[in-house]
């Protein structure tokens, strides 16, 4: 995952690349906080980032057909549509994570670009809701397959 941090106190300008171990060097006030106050920010509202209404297309497939089934190159689609770079609820949310009343963050900026997987891992997953809906999702072989139950 990349984070591109733009206008956020003295930072002009700044990429970061997630890995399992990232390092931030720098002088005293060089903004080295901003930097990880926005990056934990980011991950923890990962949410904002997600444009839900492009899920209405699969939402109705499993809604008529009962079951859904995306091969690799239709789910790194899904994907692209579904993750926006940039988020205006997020842009928002620095100025609480700063608690800033005096404005200071609002022309701030956090992009983000996620890795696209290669290759898929196999699994399965199921989803009890209430006694009667279950979700039953499977990825094998790079496809992904998601069956709705309901037993009323």
């Amino acid at each position: 995952m990349k984070l591109t941090i733009k206008n956020l106190g003295k930072i002009e300008s700044c990429q970061l690349e997630l890995n399992n171990l990232t390092i931030l060097v720098g002088d005293n006030n060089s903004g080295k906080t901003y930097v990880t106050y926005s990056t934990y920010g980011a991950l923890k509202y990962w949410r904002d980032f997600i444009n839900y209404n492009n899920f209405k297309d699969v939402e109705q497939k499993i809604k008529s057909d009962g079951q859904i089934v995306l091969n690799q190159a239709e789910i790194v689609l899904l994907v692209d549509k579904c993750i926006k770079s940039e988020s205006d609820k997020f842009k928002r949310r620095i100025r609480d994570l700063f608690n800033d009343k005096e404005k200071i963050f609002e022309n701030a900026s956090v992009k983000i670009e996620f890795d696209k997987p290669k290759q898929f891992e196999d699994c399965e997953r199921k989803i009890r809701i209430g006694e009667n809906i279950s979700f039953e999702g499977s990825i094998k072989n790079n496809s992904l397959t998601i069956f709705f139950k309901n037993s009323s």
